[in-house]
């Protein structure tokens, strides 16, 4: 391992532990610090990119499971290798990019080495260490069987060893239920009770084959007269509902027999009836409507404050509103009509001012004002002497 990455693990984050390239003078790498400095933190990392992290994780509590990773460089056959393991389910193995790895990669450069046997063979402390001199000690597990095997001059022993101890508990193991013997003798005793219980004997079979005739015979007398029973419910049923309809006619006949004989109503009395009900209801919702809204202003003016000003512009209004001419005539729809007409009345005005200021110059010349222009006494009087004749 070159360089282990620990990018977000346990209370890591962004950490880097650089062992640096491999050579001939590098070997082992020690690395040593105080206690809960982090190491066996550091060696949990190694053996999750390794193995995958565990479902359960006691490293899982400054990030949560699904967003940590543990990245690692590895060399391996002359060339390195960068891997990154996240908390994913499926395709955790992945390289610096992000692209899934095969996990196949690592298997190959384990040799088949679980994580229990990795961390033994890898990893030392005190309880490794005692438990290692024991197994020694009694030439058991894998170290013991090596240290024997290697004093003894059997090399390979501790491998064959373990096969054939996988192999024997694969086959038969004390109160175990999945082994090769134990499923077999299951399979055994099953197939015994269901010989024991298919044996026949010909008298026995007869007698079963004619019960089943009998009871398919009863059966289909069964359904028929369940068949029988159902239909004459529902026909009495239908018996019933059709007196009860005839009865209520009935009253209803002796009821209009009994009141007295209106006029004849036209063919739409009722949809008129009906049109005229739905007209009811609405103007009954409208008066409702209006009845909430004049609750609503009413609660509105009795919040608002009296404005003097205005009340005094409104009686004002009023007045002007009621005030008339000499005539008796009112003065606002005189006004209001004069004001209409004012735009009338002005380009008369207009007109006329042209008309006075092209005479005015006709008489006394360009540039002489028209209020400044004033006829003699002859002319004033050829011009009504003309007037009359025109009239005349």
């Amino acid at each position: 391992m070159r360089q282990l990455d620990l990018i977000r693990y346990g209370k890591f984050h962004e950490q880097v532990l650089d062992f640096g390239p491999a050579g001939r003078d590098r070997d082992v790498t020690v690395v040593f610090g105080e206690n809960e400095a982090g190491k066996s933190t550091a060696f949990s990392a190694w053996l999750d990119l390794l193995f995958g992290l565990p479902m359960q994780t006691a490293h899982a509590f400054r990030f949560d499971r699904k967003d940590m990773m543990v990245g690692a460089t590895i060399e391996a056959g002359g060339e390195a290798l960068t891997l990154r393991r996240t908390g994913k389910r499926q395709e955790s193995l992945t390289d610096e990019n992000g692209r899934a790895v095969a996990e196949g990669r690592l298997t190959a450069l384990l040799h088949g080495l679980d994580r229990d046997s990795y961390a033994k063979r890898f990893s030392l402390n005190d309880a490794v260490l005692r438990e290692g001199g024991e197994e020694i000690a009694r030439a058991e597990g894998d170290l013991g069987r090596l240290l024997h095997a290697g004093t003894s001059g059997l090399s390979g022993i501790s491998d064959v060893m373990a096969a054939v101890e996988a192999e024997v508990d694969g086959f038969h193991k004390k109160s175990g239920r999945a082994t090769t013997l134990a499923k077999a003798r299951t399979a055994l005793r099953d197939l015994e009770e269901a010989a024991q219980a298919a044996r026949l004997e010909p008298r026995r079979f007869a007698d079963l084959r004619k019960a089943q005739a009998e009871a398919a015979r009863d059966l289909t007398a069964a359904k028929a007269a369940c068949d029988a029973a159902r239909r004459a419910v529902i026909l009495r049923e239908a018996a019933e509902r059709r007196r009860s309809i005839a009865a209520e006619i009935a009253q209803a006949q002796a009821r209009l027999a009994q009141a007295p004989a209106g006029p004849d109503l036209p063919e739409d009395a009722v949809g008129r009836v009906v049109a005229a009900d739905e007209r009811r209801i609405a103007a009954e919702q409208r008066r409702a409507e209006a009845s909430a809204q004049i609750a609503r202003l009413e609660r509105d003016l009795a919040t608002l404050e009296s404005d003097a000003a205005g009340l005094r512009v409104g009686a004002a209004l009023a007045a002007l509103e009621e005030a008339r001419f000499d005539d008796g005539e009112l003065l606002l729809p005189r006004v209001q009509t004069a004001a209409a007409d004012i735009g009338r009345r002005r380009a008369d005005a207009t007109r006329l001012t042209a008309q006075a200021a092209a005479l005015a110059e006709r008489i006394a010349g360009r540039g002489v004002p028209a209020e400044e222009v004033a006829l003699s006494s002859a002319h004033r009087g050829d011009l009504r002497a003309a007037a009359q004749a025109v009239r005349d």
